[in-house]
């Protein structure tokens, strides 16, 4: 366990530093647009050429462990990645339009982050990280627009 737990923070490190590595392209928005990533978001999904199954299965483990690999965008534009509890990396975060938003995380070139549907898509090469919105905050989102 401690092993595939070492292998999912390992693999989540090297994709976030890679995918936040590689340049992406600044803009301006709205307001609104930027309400449409604020909160935060779990990786539900994290693929990376020939460790994909691996890193599905230790990603399922950290799930059943009650461990989440969580991305944090606040209001304020400060962008916080935390690896399961063990390691985290701080950033900022600049919406683009009301779809894509540009991360860039310890002194990184920023990359771009797009919404899908109800999820956070985050592609570089052949990495790729999807993220849902948390689930607390998903339902309070639903109950307020009651």
């Amino acid at each position: 366990m401690k092993q595939k737990l070492a292998l999912l923070l390992a693999a989540v490190a090297t994709v976030a530093a890679l995918a936040f590595g590689l340049v992406g392209c600044g803009g301006g928005a709205s307001a609104d647009d930027a309400k449409n990533f604020v909160g935060d978001w779990t990786v539900t999904d994290l693929q990376a050429g020939d460790e994909t199954d691996s890193l599905s299965s230790a990603l399922q483990l950290l799930d059943s462990l009650g461990m989440k690999v969580t991305l944090t965008l606040s209001e304020d534009g400060n962008a916080a990645l935390d690896m399961a509890g063990q390691q985290s990396m701080k950033g900022t975060w600049e919406a683009k339009d009301a779809t894509t938003c540009t991360l860039s995380f310890e002194g990184t070139e920023p990359v771009d982050a797009t919404l899908a549907g109800d999820k956070l898509m985050i592609a570089q090469s052949n990495m790729s990280m999807a993220l849902e919105r948390a689930k607390a905050e998903a339902q309070n989102g639903a109950a307020a627009e009651s």
